[in-house]
């Protein structure tokens, strides 16, 4: 009887698992044509650099932003921790300031991913490049970001700003 219960709950959370990645792949879709016609107009404030140095600690301590107005709502963070597990295997170890903090439970003994072929979107795009600022880095991470250098236009403005503008 154990046994058909284990296979039944196998079963169950890689039905959940699938509509969660399906789902998931859904936002991104939709998100997509946003991020072209919102890079029209504004480029992020830092660039990333580097390459990741596979030390696991962005997969030991991930931690997800999540409004401090919210953690009053403990239904709220129950599902959105319950997402977390279903959808990316994160074992919940507690909440710092605003940040729910996970650990990975699919990285190996030697700091590598298990799932690479199939490593979610949020851990192949991270560390991401937000508009304004940058993400926070543990210490030893092969990434680093770069405050991004004005374009030549920008920088001929404002050559001729000051020409014709002299400071006294």
């Amino acid at each position: 009887m154990n046994f058909i219960k284990a296979i039944v709950l196998y079963f169950s959370r890689l039905i959940a698992q699938v509509v969660c990645y399906v789902a998931e792949w859904i936002v991104i879709f939709c998100e997509w044509p946003t991020k072209i016609i919102l890079g029209l107009f504004k480029k992020s404030e830092y660039i990333r650099t580097g390459a990741c140095k596979m030390t696991g600690q962005c997969c030991h301590l991930i931690g997800m932003e999540f409004p401090q107005s919210w953690h009053t709502r403990t239904r709220l963070l129950t599902l959105v921790k319950k997402w977390h597990f279903l959808r990316y295997n994160f074992t919940y170890l507690g909440t710092v300031d605003s940040l729910l903090v996970y650990e990975c439970g699919y990285v190996t003994k030697d700091n590598k991913c298990g799932i690479q072929r199939f490593k979610p979107a949020l851990c192949r795009g991270f560390p991401k490049t937000p508009l304004t600022g940058y993400t926070k880095l543990h210490k030893g991470c092969g990434f680093s970001f770069v405050k991004r250098y004005p374009s030549e236009f920008e920088k001929i403005l404002n050559k001729l700003t000051t020409q014709s503008h002299p400071h006294p």
